[in-house]
């Protein structure tokens, strides 16, 4: 018998409500063991065991999985907001958004293995009849998922830039592959490409690098917010469609009642 790959059934849940991470657990796995076998939940958590807000759940199937991926994306945890569920490319991938145009796989992997054992590494590229020029994003694999974690909190909570560019690179688990912004280019001209480093607060490099990533959360959170209007639009016309079908379908039944019999 053929083995799902785990990546086919991870999930990753974002959104979680502020609870303490064993509650929020057992809520996953209530609401997500209604559609399959819950082979794994894991709520990630800081130094202090508090809950970093998301969560992974792996589930037997790949088939229920997506069910319940549709079934309880947008849906309330606990006494939270609308949860988020999306697929999780692997459990100790990291997404590495920002990227310089002039990083490549090897520079990428090289700024990384300082954190930990890096199994796997590639930066996106267009293809070769197009200029196979970077996408500007990449993939970190770890060989833990304690440790990709650790790295993700770690790069989040500090200014971390590679090479020349201007913006600190963006670090999140990897969930469905997605493009990035063409934005991030060296501003000006360097003498030297910087290596892989932390910017300093009370530098000029720090201050704007602060401003690019505060940048990217605003847009981050507007995307955030009009995917929540469309999928509630959505939801509104297929209820009308529901009930529109409804009320015509009873118009018919009523129609056929006080035909007279032949």
């Amino acid at each position: 018998m053929d083995v799902e790959a785990p990546r086919l059934r991870a999930l990753f849940v974002g959104n979680l409500p502020d609870a303490n991470p064993v509650e929020l657990e057992a809520a996953l796995n209530r609401v997500f063991g209604q559609y399959d076998v819950v082979q794994e939940c894991e709520v990630l958590t800081d130094k202090s065991g508090i809950s970093r807000g998301f969560a992974f759940v792996q589930l037997a199937t790949g088939s229920k999985a997506e069910r319940a991926k549709a079934a309880l994306d947008g849906t309330k945890l606990l006494s939270g907001g609308p949860i988020k569920v999306r697929w999780a490319l692997d459990a100790a991938t990291l997404y590495v958004g920002d990227l310089a145009p002039t990083v490549t796989a090897d520079v990428l992997r090289e700024a990384f293995r300082q954190f930990g054992n890096v199994v796997e590494c590639r930066v996106e590229k267009e293809p070769a009849e197009l200029g196979g020029r970077s996408k500007l994003f990449g993939f970190i694999e770890y060989s833990k998922r304690h440790v990709a974690a650790k790295v993700q909190q770690l790069l989040s909570d500090n200014l971390f830039i590679i090479a020349n560019s201007p913006r600190p690179v963006r670090v999140e688990f990897a969930l469905d592959l997605g493009g990035d912004d063409n934005e991030g280019s060296p501003v000006g001209q360097f003498p030297a490409e910087p290596p892989p480093h932390f910017a300093q607060p009370g530098t000029l490099e720090y201050e704007f690098a602060l401003k690019w990533r505060e940048l990217a959360l605003a847009h981050a959170a507007e995307k955030e917010q009009l995917r929540e209007v469309h999928r509630q639009e959505r939801e509104i016309l297929r209820r009308d469609q529901a009930q529109m079908y409804e009320h015509e379908t009873k118009k018919m039944r009523d129609l056929e009642s006080i035909q007279p019999r032949r």
